[in-house]
């Protein structure tokens, strides 16, 4: 039992945003939600938030109908052979204990109970789309692949690299085509870098995930698919995780953007004034360019075949499968325009 735990300790007074940091910074995957008898009432996991983002698009409202009430819980008294049968028979991975009176006294962990389970074993794949002209980016990109362009010290493609593998990602597959030769040369195998890179050449482009389609027979369960002008932070884990959990057939990365109106508002029913909004705040959400597709999704998909992902996903839609958007909350830009590639130079 692991009874360092007072750091994710919260109460339901908490905004979205209040609780999103401190699940970030703790890094221990999930919050538990107590009264101020420190007695426990419900658990509240990076899911649940980016569940509750995309549904209220307000990162200030209060968490208290935003975590889980129906949670389960154990007594401290119970044997470790029947806390691990809980858990792994409700696929879940963090499991508090209470003593007599419902107070949280320390919570079960998978990873930290010896409990023999494979650490990294995550059964998906990981590519990143690198083969792309740049055309956007010219004349940065007449001579250079647009994924190796640098930000600040490192290329794109070497920061989306490292990003992964802080997550525990050590396999991947780079697409390439557009100067192929220079992100081969520089990255090799992928040993300098911690990593084991495989590579797909694209003869011809293929649009966003149209290559995935030459290699579907070597896909495992699931595939997160990246774009290669992306500079983020994002949980690999986080994504992979919750389009598991929604048994989602794919899944796209979305990045709220924020649009302030720089004029009061004035809502009206036929003559009569409703309300007077002063400057308000519209949240949009945009496609941030990172993917997970199940293998069933990636089954559609031809080989040799041109295929974008905005298509795929209206494909799938009028297939009737099921397709679900993840919040990203961490830090995310794109860099693919000049415009937008020089602000991120200049800020680094």
């Amino acid at each position: 039992m692991i009874s360092n735990f007072k750091d994710i300790l919260i109460n339901k007074n908490l905004t979205i945003m209040q609780s999103m940091v401190k699940l970030q910074k703790s890094a221990k995957k999930i919050l538990f939600v107590v009264d101020h008898n420190k007695k426990i009432i419900g658990t509240l996991t990076d899911g649940d938030l980016r569940r509750a983002i995309i549904k209220d698009k307000n990162l200030d409202i209060k968490i208290e109908n935003v975590y889980n009430k129906n949670f389960l819980k154990v007594n401290k008294n119970l044997s470790l052979e029947k806390i691990k049968k809980i858990m792994l028979d409700n696929s879940i991975n963090h499991l508090p204990v209470v003593d007599d009176k419902n107070k949280i006294i320390g919570y079960h962990y998978l990873d930290e109970e010896n409990f023999n389970l494979k650490k990294n074993n995550y059964n998906f794949d990981f590519i990143i789309m690198a083969g792309g002209k740049g055309t956007r980016l010219m004349p940065f990109t007449k001579n250079i692949p647009k994924p190796m362009l640098k930000i600040g010290q490192k290329s794109i493609l070497e920061n989306i690299v490292l990003n992964a593998k802080k997550y525990g990602i050590y396999k991947l597959y780079i697409s390439v085509n557009y100067l192929s030769d220079i992100i081969i040369k520089y990255f090799k195998d992928g040993k300098k870098f911690g990593v084991d890179i495989k590579y797909i050449k694209e003869k011809i482009p293929q649009g966003t995930i149209g290559c995935i389609g030459n290699i579907k027979e070597k896909i495992l369960n699931n595939i997160i698919v990246c774009n290669g002008d992306l500079l983020t932070n994002v949980n690999f884990m986080n994504l992979i995780n919750f389009h598991k959990k929604n048994k989602a057939y794919a899944t796209m990365g979305v990045f709220p953007q924020k649009i302030e109106n720089q004029y009061g508002v004035v809502e009206t029913k036929n003559i009569k004034i409703t309300s007077i909004v002063e400057k308000p705040v519209t949240v949009s959400y945009i496609n941030a360019g990172v993917y997970v597709f199940s293998k069933k999704a990636i089954n559609f998909l031809k080989k040799n075949k041109y295929m974008d992902a905005v298509s795929f996903f209206e494909f799938l839609k009028k297939k009737n499968k099921k397709i679900i958007a993840f919040p990203i909350t961490e830090e995310w830009q794109d860099v693919g325009i000049l415009k937008d590639f020089l602000t991120a130079k200049k800020n680094v």
